[in-house]
């Protein structure tokens, strides 16, 4: 049994000793007495083969009965991965619409999905259901409003946990979507629309039945307790860490997983537009939009008891964007003109200086201080707690202080705003030709742990990152010209030569402290990308049923990293120098086309065949100039639908959907770049390999849809 001491079947028998004296106990012919007796190994693990049972050091026992369906499998082949028996994926959806009164209208829809997935232990199951309803006020005034709800559980299984699957995390995701839009026209020639929405997402990754509790309980609360047994530290909760395997430590065969992820955000959003016909040449449009949005994030890795990884905040981002917008059309020019202004409010603190930012005890250490929870928080993070307890309110009120460091002069981030020009102009050259060109100016946010991760300090983990609130918003200016020609009356062809430059992209620093050293984000990344685009596209005619695009596009793009952690893992080597991305895909074909076939038949199809994307080396993720590539990739998918009448003229559709037809295995990781040049194939340092290297394999979904 892998990572079971199984090289016997019986307990071994050991001689008789007088518990008095210590001598060994003879027999009527003095001979030595022996009795069967678990087995110890040399570590201090007790083993016990007549009930199947391994005993720890620290008391934590391991039934080997759990391993018997394993052994069976592997005796019957079943270990490879031929071998599993995966199931299919059911895939159930309804729509339904109609009138309520007057010109009122009213849809609903929904999804019920169970997908097994082509990894062996992994299981997908997901429900959405969505409804909308709209109202004619009077003849200028409607209202609409929409609402979507969607809930998921995922369980991914891990190669390291093949052998103890109840290790895996589950994941859990539910969102919830509400809507309201109203649009009134003034006359024929202005209207105006405000819209109001909601969003609410709640994700929970970890081990089922198992939590661990960063902010009440200190270590030696949480962890697998010495003094207790087996049965007791399992009722009380505790947490033992991963097992390895006697003769692999890349598996483990028992424990607990040791990570812990619960995040939830909501956005409320408020937006205005104002379109205007001014006259025959300006059409007019201006707006508005404020999000307000609330994150909530705890996460925890436990690795030991000098290495406790804690991640919380609990902030309230803002931001509030204005845009005016001209389309001029005069004789064959079409122009858009546009300006947006976005501002930006990152609510938090940090220190005002980087590389002082703990105020000091009297014995030359830092000054730790109470740190409040917020009501919402705590029921947040311990909604699993609160649930079997009658008085909620006396718990979040005795765990509501928590201890961190002291920042030095915290300060509150600056207001940013952007200002974002944008361009574009086509023009008529002929009768059949055009040409394009387009410029602006594009900006975004960091994501949030960039912005807020472990700005309290916690300085539990061995390697620490902190959050930098006052970063800048990344920027982006793209530009693009091209020209269209229609080569016949169905067909047309383009060329598209396009470039975009980032700016202010986020970057790591390492803040050398001492024994506080920290990594925290910055501004200075930087990349570009270039290339061009060459597009042949058809439509549908009367007498050609035919349709389809057919595109290559050449592209390069260059910059100071791929990965904002480049500098976390190697900050000492790091280059100025452009070097490729880790999207650098210099070539990519792609093909889609639609044929109607007689008798209701349709066929769709999409091929994609791509260059290899730069893989970085393994120990500091650099991409250097001179670094290998993937190989080259490819896929097909094809749909066939058949449209039919078959009961009371009820129109009936059966499809047949095909992913990667050809089944292509494309490589996608090479796991470690020295193990992956040395063999050839996708292996971690261990030489072990997994499926998630590789692209899914054939997935084929049959269906039937009915309308009425």
């Amino acid at each position: 049994m892998p990572g079971i001491w199984a090289d016997r079947t019986e307990n071994p028998e050991s001689p008789l000793t007088d518990s008095a004296t210590g001598k060994l106990i003879l027999d009527a012919n003095g001979g030595h007495m022996m009795e069967s007796r678990p087995y110890k190994t040399k570590g201090g693990n007790q083993i016990d083969y007549a009930s199947k049972k391994v005993t720890l050091p620290d008391g934590y026992e391991i039934d080997l009965h759990q391993y018997s369906d394993l052994l069976t499998q592997n005796h019957q082949g079943k270990s490879e991965t031929n071998g599993y028996n995966l199931g299919g994926t059911h895939l159930g959806e309804f729509f339904l619409s109609g009138p309520l009164y007057g010109y009122s209208t009213f849809a609903v829809s929904g999804q019920r999905q169970r997908y097994q997935g082509y990894l062996p232990g992994s299981f997908t199951r997901q429900s959405g259901i969505q409804g909308s309803l709209k109202f004619l006020l009077t003849s200028d005034i409607i209202l609409k409003t929409s609402t979507v709800f969607d809930t998921s559980r995922s369980e991914f299984s891990s190669s390291k946990y093949r052998f103890n699957p109840s290790m895996n995390p589950a994941r859990n995701n539910n969102s919830f979507n509400i809507g309201v839009l109203l649009s009134h026209h003034l006359d024929l020639a202005t209207m105006y629309k405000m819209r109001f929405g909601y969003f609410k997402n709640t994700y929970q990754e970890k081990q089922d039945e198992r939590s661990w509790d960063p902010f009440t309980k200190a270590f030696d609360r949480n962890a697998w307790n010495l003094d207790l047994t087996h049965k007791e530290n399992i009722e009380q909760g505790k947490i033992h860490s991963p097992v390895p395997a006697y003769n692999d430590p890349s598996y483990y065969i028992a424990g607990d997983h040791n990570e812990w992820k619960y995040r939830q955000s909501s956005v409320f959003t408020i937006k205005a537009d104002v379109a205007r016909q001014l006259n025959r040449y300006h059409f007019l449009k201006i707006g508005s939009q404020y999000a307000g949005t609330k994150m909530q994030v705890f996460e925890t890795a436990v690795y030991s008891e000098s290495d406790l990884w804690v991640d919380y905040y609990d902030t309230q981002p803002s931001q509030i964007s204005g845009y005016v917008q001209d389309k001029i059309e005069y004789a064959e020019c079409v122009a858009d003109v546009g300006l947006r202004l976005d501002i930006y409010r990152f609510n938090s603190q940090y220190p005002a200086d980087w590389e002082n930012p703990f105020e000091s005890s009297g014995d030359g250490g830092i000054k730790y201080g109470a740190v409040e929870l917020s009501p919402n928080f705590m029921r947040f993070v311990y909604r699993d707690t609160l649930d079997n307890l009658v008085n909620q309110e006396a718990f979040i009120e005795e765990h509501r202080l928590s201890f961190f460091p002291k920042k030095r002069n915290s300060i509150k981030p600056t207001t940013k705003s952007v200002l974002s020009p944008r361009f574009r102009i086509s023009y008529s050259i002929e009768e059949h030709g055009k040409v394009h060109f387009a410029y602006g100016h594009y900006s975004q946010i960091p994501p949030g742990y960039n912005l807020y991760q472990g700005l309290e300090f916690d300085l539990r983990a061995r390697i620490r990152q902190v959050g930098n609130p006052n970063l800048v918003p990344e920027k982006t200016v793209a530009s693009e010209v091209g020209i269209t020609r229609q080569l016949v009356d169905d067909t047309v062809f383009g060329v598209t030569c396009f470039m975009k430059n980032m700016d202010n992209l986020t970057d790591i620093r390492f803040v050398d402290i001492g024994q506080y050293s920290y990594y925290h984000f910055v501004n200075t990344a930087y990349a570009w990308s270039r290339g061009v685009e060459f597009v042949l596209q058809k439509w549908e005619s009367e007498f050609n049923r035919f349709s389809g695009m057919l595109s290559y596009t050449y592209a390069m793009a260059k910059g100071s990293g791929s990965y904002w952690d480049e500098g976390y893992l190697d900050h000492e080597s790091r280059t100025a120098e452009y070097q490729p991305l880790n999207w650098d895909q210099r070539h990519r074909f792609l093909l889609l086309f639609n044929i109607k076939f007689p008798f209701g038949i349709d066929v769709d199809g999409i091929g994609k065949w791509a260059s290899g994307l730069p893989y970085p080396d393994t120990s500091s993720r650099q991409v250097s100039n001179s670094s290998k590539r993937y190989p080259s990739t490819y896929n097909f998918d094809a749909i066939l639908s058949w449209k039919l009448n078959l009961l009371l003229d009820i129109p009936v559709s059966l499809f047949l959907d095909i992913r990667n037809l050809f089944n292509t295995k494309n490589l996608y990781n090479v796991l470690d770049t020295e193990m992956y040049e040395i063999y050839g194939r996708p292996m971690d340092s261990n030489k072990r390999t997994t499926p998630r290297a590789w692209s899914p394999p054939r997935q084929v979904m049959l269906g039937i849809m009915m309308d009425w």
